[in-house]
């Protein structure tokens, strides 16, 4: 059976996570930027379970996580736009496929956000150790970010469990 194809018109949420996701991006790359004359010519480009940084390497390293929070960025956004091909734990039907692909665009849209984030987290991290000689990455951030990637899904199965044809 064919999926119906429903334009999803996008709420205030939508544009709010899909905001705070560009903005993040931004400043990874802004604060890269502004700090790379100060950054030393070898920088921690790994950190252990405490947030102690354990492996070091070229400062031109520091740039492959915000380019793969944008490369993630733009392959969600793309993904976004065919809520039609997702896989959902329900049958998609005439009846629920709009409820559906609202909860599969929100998940992927959240998701995309809390990912930027994370790359602004871990960018911030590492420059504040760096520059201002302060603590690496703080462990208890990543876990939570990495719960609410985790929880996401679970919470949008739920919901869709609900829709059920």
């Amino acid at each position: 059976m064919t999926r119906p194809r429903i334009n999803i018109k996008r709420t205030k949420l939508d544009y709010f996570f899909e905001s705070i996701s560009i903005i993040s991006l931004a400043l990874s790359f802004i604060i890269i930027a502004y700090y790379w004359g100060k950054y030393p010519n070898s920088v921690a480009i790994h950190y252990n379970a405490l947030g102690q940084a354990d492996s070091y390497g070229s400062k031109w390293l520091l740039i492959i996580l915000p380019l793969t929070g944008l490369l993630t960025y733009i392959g969600m956004t793309y993904l976004n736009r065919f809520p039609h091909i997702f896989n959902y734990p329900v049958e998609v039907s005439e009846r629920n496929a709009e409820l559906l692909y609202k909860i599969g665009k929100r998940l992927i849209s959240f998701m995309k956000m809390m990912v930027c984030l994370l790359v602004l987290y871990i960018t911030f991290s590492q420059t504040s150790s760096m520059i201002f000689h302060r603590s690496g990455v703080n462990v208890f951030i990543i876990l939570i970010s990495l719960l609410c990637l985790g929880a996401a899904p679970i919470y949008a199965a739920v919901k869709m469990n609900k829709a059920r044809p």
